[in-house]
């Protein structure tokens, strides 16, 4: 047995785990999804969240419960190239599968910061005196919370189309698209922070400047975009270490350097 065969056991178990979480994670969405459905409304931004949420966690789910041999022949990226290697249409479903999670979970926190842009040009307020954010040239030509969501995510799925378009014509081969798909989620992490950060300061502003105006409590909702700011930090942070990880890993690979690596998408 081959020093890396001795971790399929472990990176099963590790498949399973994630699979049965994220199942879980899927039950629990498409109940909100039923309780909580309106395609119009005020309520659509609350419906799409939980959609977004809904295909993150089935998309990762069937990636983890599907047995790698069923997709790929390693754990450890190939260079494959399509039409030509055999197993090509494995590694390729599987980085398909991988990047759309990805791209339905970055949704999420990218349909937060839109509604938040949206809140902030409906207060029309000139209080504010933190810096502004890339997303609130947006609000010029007065687009609201779900056009500007279509939009960025629009850009998002064409960079992903050049990504599938330069694999499926042999300009990439398989470690090229992943590696192309990490740079491109290092990036998108780092622009989603920044933007989040600004705002939720704009707002946070707001709701202190309208408590003092109004004597209004506004303390719960200042404590939920802590919350938020926590959770988009922690999920960020560690996918920018995890795909500039990745990266170095595959920069290595393609000089020739092949070494044990356990992925934790």
């Amino acid at each position: 047995m081959t020093f890396t065969e001795s971790f399929r056991p472990v990176e099963k178990r590790q498949d399973l785990f994630l699979g049965v979480a994220f199942l879980l994670i899927t039950g629990f969405s498409s109940i909100r999804i039923i309780r909580n459905f309106s395609p119009t409304g005020g309520r659509k931004v609350i419906t799409t969240f939980n959609i977004l949420i809904f295909m993150a966690s089935s998309i990762r789910a069937v990636w983890f419960l599907l047995p790698n041999d069923l997709l790929e022949t390693s754990y450890t990226p190939q260079p494959l190239v399509a039409f030509q290697d055999y197993g090509w249409i494995g590694a390729f479903f599987s980085e398909l599968m991988l990047s759309t999670g990805s791209m339905c979970l970055y949704g999420i926190f990218i349909l937060v910061a839109c509604y938040w842009v949206n809140m902030l040009q409906k207060l029309n307020t000139n209080t504010v005196t933190v810096p502004r954010s890339g997303l609130e040239r947006f609000k010029v030509n007065n687009l609201g919370t779900m056009e500007v969501f279509g939009i960025i995510m629009g850009i998002f799925v064409l960079l992903e189309g050049i990504n599938i378009c330069l694999f499926l014509t042999g300009f990439f081969n398989s470690e090229q698209m992943i590696l192309y798909d990490a740079i491109m989620l290092s990036v998108v992490s780092v622009a989603v922070i920044t933007e989040i950060t600004i705002l939720s300061s704009q707002i946070q502003s707001v709701l202190q400047n309208l408590e003092a105006i109004n004597n209004r409590n506004s303390q719960p909702q200042i404590r939920r975009i802590f919350a938020i700011i926590l959770v988009a930090n922690v999920f960020f942070v560690t996918r920018v270490i995890l795909e500039c990880t990745v990266a170095v890993y595959l920069v290595q690979l393609m000089k020739g350097t092949r070494i044990v690596f356990v992925f934790f998408p």
